[in-house]
């Protein structure tokens, strides 16, 4: 959104594509009448308001940094979204969390866990690239 292109797009997105995508997913709601709804991203908060119209328990799931950005507009856009209509949060790292909201809103870190007794310790950078199909030379 920082060039002319993008803010176009961003506001070809907010008046052709963002409502289409808001009445398809309140159908939705209509149809299946969940008793809660799982967001999974922050690309998907801005339906936490559609949601919550409804009536219906909200979880936002945070898997990503917001960036603030130049002006800090879309970061606090979220952060509201996130402290306003989720009725929990929850954040896959420490950072993630003290990023966007702290402790100013229903949150919690749940770590994504990592079966490490899967993953041979002992195997070497070559054998795993090798294993892989990975070039010697990728970074």
């Amino acid at each position: 959104m920082y060039t002319p292109r993008g803010a176009a797009k961003t506001i070809q997105w907010l008046l052709f594509k963002q409502p289409k995508s808001v009445k398809r997913f309140n159908d939705i709601l209509l149809t299946l009448k969940p008793d809660i709804v799982h967001l999974n991203s922050l690309t998907i908060a801005p339906l936490l308001p559609v949601v919550k119209q409804h009536g219906i328990a909200t979880v936002l799931h945070v898997r990503e940094t917001a960036i603030k950005g130049s002006f800090g507009i879309r970061w606090r856009w979220l952060r509201r979204l996130a402290c306003h209509w989720a009725d929990q949060v929850i954040y896959i790292c420490r950072y993630n969390k003290e990023h966007l909201t702290g402790d100013t809103c229903n949150s919690v870190v749940i770590y994504n866990p990592v079966p490490f007794e899967t993953y041979d310790k002992n195997l070497g950078c070559r054998s795993a690239r090798m294993d892989l199909g990975i070039p010697s030379q990728a970074k």
